[in-house]
């Protein structure tokens, strides 16, 4: 085995081998993919292989696209069935939902197209739509791909570019050396490299502990049925439509000449809670048929030719988690050249994206998409191990769910709260969760708990209770604690040179405010700040929650060496209210002696103020 590589790829799955491809596609040629076992172990053999465009994200529509382009162009022999797709609709939100992405869809450059029940029988020859389905959406560039075809087709083609796959191989320690490179230590030796991609899968969480971090990675089950051929089927190659029913819980597509139906329909199973399996590259879970039986009785009303179907096989295999189910791609926090690529449920459709993107990061600095909802740093210490099992647990249970903007998840809260948690709690306020903060959304003085169905159409129980919040801060005074904001200080000699190499715009003067952009070296907004001067040298930097680690990482490295700054996460500051209104002086007035008038303290600008005797910092924004 070869003793160096500019970059080493862990996971020989669909995700691996999709990065080793797009890097060896960028040029970077001197690659080296790990595999403890053989291509395609883990998820990536018992796929289902569905290549989905539709998706309720942007993110998630490009991904689709993308991946459905790449596999097109492979020029292998890989089985790829281009069927279309739709999704039927039982009641008036759901449509909702499917008017909302076509618009989307439009922005994201891909089709999806509103149909109607007749349509769906046109487009289907064994569907019936019945009395209950309303509508629906199509996804005419659907299809479905086999899996272990698919990653030898890339894999193939990444070795002809001049990338090396270490097959049977297991990664056993990772180590950074002095000289800044990383070190691999396997069964069958060592490897030095420039830069890791942790792509292990379901063994991704405990790669990240090798290198000395920790990320929020569960394994559950998922599991799938292929019926017996079928009589109406045997004679026939139609390859018509998958059909995916949110309401009943099911999915469905021809195999063969039978067909094969998934279902998340039950709850999620969480699997290697407490220790990874030595082996399970081609192991699949005892079948569970009570945990599809009830979405199988369901289609049967859909799918008449069901009633004649024997089951030939369930195929039950585990299935890599974050915790809001979305992908964890891209740099890993605080780690010089070290990137993630797992945790990807939808395994086949978004391997392409995230090698994509890797490829992007190693070769280019940026991607050419925002991947922000995909970046692993989304994720902090605070997302431990057993939040991901749980809150994994609970997407699974949501994967068709409409994703309304209201939806709180529950499970593994509180996580982090500010000082005020039990002041608030005991004024009536109803927390959602911002980055693992608890966040006061509204207050409950009716006893009107927000326990009521989520819907676009009827009148949730909060809406009065908002806008009474809005009309007193409207026309008197309000506070909200906004202690989860990010805030970065930094000091020294070279502070402002630094901070306007980093960010567009000149820095303001002392005890002034303004807001401002970091760009990628392309021109691209990565994030925006609040910028306060605090001395000559010195600045406080306020931004969002959600990037405080990925905003950290950049300003880390846009910090040229000998540079005489400090740059310090978190400060003395850590507490942070919001006040606006009419009557915020007036408030204010009742705790301070400072002058806040507009002559004194004018829009845009900063002055350190005691506060009920403490010490703070004021900032007037607006």
């Amino acid at each position: 085995m070869q003793k160096s590589a500019r970059v080493v790829v862990i996971g020989g799955g669909a995700v691996g081998v999709s990065c080793l491809w797009h890097l060896a596609q960028a040029g970077i040629t001197d690659c080296l993919l790990i595999e403890r076992d053989e291509l395609t172990s883990g998820s990536t053999w018992h796929a289902a292989g569905n290549i989905p465009i539709y998706a309720t994200s942007w993110l998630g529509m490009r991904a689709g696209a993308y991946a459905r382009h790449l596999y097109g162009a492979l020029g292998e022999d890989v089985t790829y069935h281009h069927t279309g797709a739709f999704w039927p609709a039982h009641g008036e939100d759901r449509m909702d939902l499917f008017r909302h992405l076509t618009g989307l869809a439009t922005s994201a450059g891909v089709d999806l197209v509103m149909i109607t029940p007749g349509e769906m029988e046109a487009l289907h020859p064994h569907y019936t739509a019945g009395t209950d389905v309303i509508g629906g959406i199509f996804d005419p560039g659907e299809g479905d791909i086999d899996p272990s075809q698919l990653t030898q087709a890339l894999a193939r083609q990444a070795r002809q570019a001049g990338a090396a796959i270490e097959r049977f191989t297991r990664v056993t320690d990772l180590s950074a050396t002095r000289s800044g490179e990383w070190q691999v230590t396997t069964d069958r030796g060592d490897v030095v490299t420039q830069t890791i991609v942790n792509a292990a899968g379901f063994y991704g969480g405990a790669m990240a502990r090798l290198a000395g971090q920790s990320i929020p990675v569960a394994t559950l089950k998922h599991q799938y049925l292929v019926t017996e051929p079928l009589c109406a089927l045997m004679d026939s190659n139609d390859p018509f439509p998958l059909v995916r029913d949110p309401e009943l819980g099911f999915y469905l597509r021809r195999e063969g000449a039978g067909v094969l139906l998934g279902s998340y329909d039950h709850p999620g199973r969480p699997v290697f809670v407490d220790e990874l399996p030595q082996d399970f590259a081609h192991q699949l879970f005892d079948e569970s048929p009570d945990d599809i039986a009830e979405a199988f009785g369901k289609a049967l009303g859909h799918f008449p030719l069901l009633r004649e179907a024997g089951i030939r096989r369930f195929v039950n295999g585990p299935i890599a988690y974050a915790p809001d189910a979305l992908p964890l791609c891209g740099p890993a926090y605080g780690l010089k050249n070290f990137f993630h690529a797992c945790g990807i449920q939808i395994g086949i459709t978004h391997s392409a994206a995230a090698g994509k993107a890797i490829a992007e990061w190693i070769s280019e600095g940026e991607t050419e998409w925002d991947m922000a909802a995909w970046d692993p740093r989304r994720f902090g210490d605070w997302a431990t191990r057993k939040m991901a099992v749980e809150r994994a647990v609970e997407v699974y249970g949501l994967q068709y769910a409409i994703p309304y903007p209201r939806r709180l998840l529950s499970s593994s809260r509180p996580m982090r709260t500010t000082p005020l948690y039990r002041l608030l709690t005991s004024r009536g306020a109803v927390f959602g969760e911002i980055g693992g903060w608890e966040r006061a959304f509204w207050f409950d003085i009716d006893g009107r708990r927000d326990d009521a169905p989520l819907s676009f159409r009827d009148r949730e129980p909060w809406r009065d209770a908002v806008r009474r919040e809005c009309e007193g801060v409207r026309d008197r005074v309000g506070i909200m604690d906004h202690g989860g904001f990010s805030k970065f200080e930094v000091e020294g000699p070279d502070a402002t040179r630094y901070l306007e190499r980093v960010f567009c715009g000149r820095m303001p003067g002392v005890f002034r405010t303004r807001l401002a952009y970091m760009l990628t070296p392309s021109g691209r907004i990565w994030s925006e700040a609040t910028i306060t001067r605090l001395g000559e040298n010195r600045y406080l930097l306020c931004g969002p929650t959600l990037a405080e680690q990925r905003d950290h990482d950049w300003l880390r490295e846009a910090l040229p060496a000998g540079w005489r700054v400090t740059l310090r996460r978190g400060c003395a500051k850590d507490a942070t209210l919001m006040l606006a209104g009419p009557l915020s002086r007036d408030l204010l007035a009742t705790v301070t002696d400072a002058d806040l008038g507009n002559s004194a303290m004018p829009w845009l600008t900063a002055a350190p103020v005691t506060v009920a005797g403490h010490a703070t910092t004021a900032l007037r924004v607006s």
